[in-house]
């Protein structure tokens, strides 16, 4: 089973279709997602990930963003779209734990492009 990109393709000849569409095989599928990005900043706080749905390959992006709390009260904000709130305290736990990088006084930010929702 191998990637493969959908492109247009200009018939001529004997038929009466002047174009149409083929498939193509991707050798790097990851450039090809990629490819749109205009330099590296773009990247940050990004993350692409394929993901499966039933049979589908889907290409996901996931951005983060991480500040410094407005307030030290210790009231900081956990805001997700498209991604679960107890899955996202479950990964800053899990980035405490073992990297020991600290998010008690900053605010997390989640979005997964596109409206998507993520599940298990």
């Amino acid at each position: 089973v191998g990637v493969y990109e959908m492109i247009r393709s200009k018939t001529g000849g004997g038929n009466k279709r002047s174009g149409g569409y083929r498939l193509a095989p991707v050798s790097d599928p990851s450039a090809l997602f990629l490819s749109t990005r205009q330099s590296s900043s773009d990247v940050e706080g990004c993350a692409v990930s394929i993901l499966v749905e039933g049979s589908r390959c889907i290409a996901t992006e996931i951005q983060a963003l991480v500040v410094s709390a407005a307030s030290f009260q210790g009231s900081t904000r956990r805001t997700t779209h498209g991604i679960s709130q107890s899955r996202l305290l479950l990964i800053l736990a899990v980035l405490e734990k073992r990297c020991r990088i600290y998010f008690r006084r900053k605010d997390v930010y989640v979005n997964v492009v596109g409206g998507m929702t993520l599940g298990n």
